[in-house]
């Protein structure tokens, strides 16, 4: 399994010719972790050109749009003044 790709394209084409059966010994397992914390969500809309823009960053830093959406957030939070927050 080659150990980088160009483009999304380029796993999805590579996928579609391949089975992961022939790859199960390069496998590893991994501690998957679940946070009660997280209950609520929101909907955000955005324009088309601002979306991209956000999917190229999170693509950049090797996150899902949604999650470098939260880690601003969380960011912005941290640096708010105590007047800015909500009580």
């Amino acid at each position: 399994m080659p150990d980088e790709f160009a483009s999304r394209e380029e796993v999805a084409e590579f996928w579609d010719t391949h089975d992961i059966t022939d790859y199960l010994d390069e496998l590893k397992p991994i501690e998957v972790r679940f946070s009660d914390k997280i209950n609520h969500g929101v909907i955000v809309t955005f324009e088309s050109d601002t979306f991209k823009e956000i999917c190229e960053l999170a693509t950049e830093r090797n996150l899902s749009p949604d999650a470098l959406i939260h880690l601003w957030i969380v960011e912005r939070l941290k640096e708010a003044t105590p007047s800015e927050k909500v009580k």
